[in-house]
């Protein structure tokens, strides 16, 4: 089916920069890459089971068949596995505005073991904060790639880092 998601955005640093907010994260948006520059968003330890969804696109993106061909995978910033108590959220954890060009090496083995991680710490903590961010960016195969993904878990409300990882996207 058809799905409206209603987005509130603000301007962001610049004309090419916008902020997306969902129900489950916020998206600092590059138009120029059409793609995050960073995602926060909060992983509680609670369990749920909710369907695989359809990636889709949004304002600025890709349309998800862009990515086909180029030999990257569309990469999550926050994971749908993270909001398995809230199928809404992690239905619209398929945005475009959540999804960066990963390699596959990259999504099903670095970056999926941090988004595990950050998971085991929400049970540990009780929630944890995230943040990722996306730099050193390069076009490829006609899409704007991020080489560096750096990854911050911290306690809600505390500035304590719990976890911390940079890895290139290789």
């Amino acid at each position: 089916g058809i799905f409206f998601v209603l987005v509130s955005y603000v301007s962001g640093c610049s004309a090419q920069e916008k902020t997306f907010v969902y129900d489950g994260y916020v998206s600092y948006f590059s138009l120029k890459y059409q793609a995050p520059l960073r995602v926060t968003y909060r992983v509680e330890p609670k369990s749920g089971e909710c369907k695989r969804y359809s990636f889709y696109a949004a304002e600025g993106t890709l349309a998800p068949e862009d990515y086909f061909g180029t030999g990257y995978e569309r990469g999550h910033c926050a994971p749908a596995a993270s909001f398995k108590h809230d199928c809404e959220k992690a239905r619209q954890s398929f945005s475009m505005h959540n999804v960066f060009p990963q390699t596959p090496f990259t999504n099903r083995r670095s970056w999926y073991w941090t988004e595990e991680y950050e998971r085991k710490l929400a049970e540990e903590e009780q929630c944890v904060v995230v943040q990722v961010e996306l730099r050193d960016w390069k076009q490829d195969k006609g899409i704007w790639v991020p080489m560096t993904l750096h990854k911050r878990v911290s306690k809600r409300n505390e500035p304590d880092m719990l976890f911390e990882f940079t890895t290139k996207n290789m």
